[in-house]
């Protein structure tokens, strides 16, 4: 198994509601320590990103210690790395911000990862590569390729500030992609002409396309639209023990990812997801992402005993 994820390497700094501020790495590195808590010896993430010399010492780190990460896709690059800051407040994100934006990936830098399983589009700054490469580069491998739209529907002021802006070829990115992941804010973003819920989807998704909503109380709506529009309502777990909601969409995709490949059963997968997201809101920062197995079965052990 390999699961190639394509997106950016962040340095976050997460300011919870009770715990002290955590700096962290984010961004695709939610997807990648939450796939090493599952895979076994002969399974690999292919993760593609830049990545800063100011964290090159910590990408060394991980290489010798991170046997089932394949490193040869992250690319250093001088500038400073992308940061985003994440401020909590009642247990929602109140402030977001993100700076120090990486130059756009190219064709030749995502080679290889077409002969992976599954991959991973997490569109973490938005800007990580242009829609004709990745229309190119799906157009033979839509099967497996998900798309987690996140701030592919953001623009930044010059404060830093993430600002809504659907992009104009927003619908380019969607048809070239099985799995759509969005959110509640995501959806408002993209559906700016108000049209009612069923509706939008009835007239956008082909019969082969899934799409999974993100709602406001993290529960996951699997929308499908084959002889007609179903939807499917995967219910979160109780949130009085979060700590932190970064990384919620990156978590999920990634074990919706490893569990359908194991699986090759959607519904299963979803479970499978909305566990793992729900588990690692418990923890704060991907340091500790490590305990996320752990965190999982405390939750739901009949649900991880059957795909792990």
């Amino acid at each position: 198994m390999k699961i190639a994820i394509v997106g950016t390497i962040s340095k976050d700094i997460i300011i919870p509601d009770k715990d002290i501020p955590c700096k962290s790495l984010g961004g695709i590195f939610y997807s990648i320590t939450t796939l090493l808590n599952f895979l076994k010896n002969d399974e690999v993430i292919l993760p593609i990103s830049y990545y800063s010399n100011d964290i090159s010492f910590l990408i060394q780190a991980f290489e010798e210690k991170w046997k089932n990460v394949d490193f040869s896709h992250l690319l250093p690059v001088k500038e400073r790395n992308f940061q985003q800051i994440f401020e909590y407040s009642n247990n929602s994100l109140s402030s977001e911000k993100a700076f120090f934006f990486f130059p756009k990936l190219c064709e030749a830098d995502l080679c290889g990862a077409e002969a992976a399983d599954f991959i991973l589009f997490n569109m973490i700054s938005g800007l990580e590569l242009d829609v004709d490469v990745f229309q190119k580069f799906t157009q033979n491998i839509y099967d497996k390729t998900y798309l987690n739209i996140k701030s592919l529907v953001y623009d930044v002021d010059s404060l830093g500030n993430k600002i809504p802006k659907r992009p104009d070829n927003i619908f380019d990115w969607l048809n070239y992609t099985r799995f759509i992941q969005l959110n509640e804010k995501e959806f408002e973003i993209i559906n700016q002409e108000g049209i009612e819920f069923n509706r939008y989807w009835s007239g956008l998704l082909r019969p082969s396309q899934n799409v999974f909503f993100i709602n406001e109380e993290k529960e996951v709506l699997w929308i499908t639209n084959k002889d007609e529009l179903k939807i499917k309502k995967y219910p979160s777990y109780p949130t009085e023990s979060f700590r932190d909601k970064t990384g919620y969409g990156e978590v999920f995709g990634a074990a919706f990812a490893y569990s359908f490949l194991k699986t090759h059963n959607i519904s299963k997968a979803l479970e499978f997801g909305v566990l793992a997201a729900n588990a690692s809101n418990r923890i704060v920062g991907t340091e500790n992402q490590h305990k996320l197995a752990d965190e999982m079965n405390s939750l739901n052990t009949k649900i991880l005993e059957a795909v792990y």
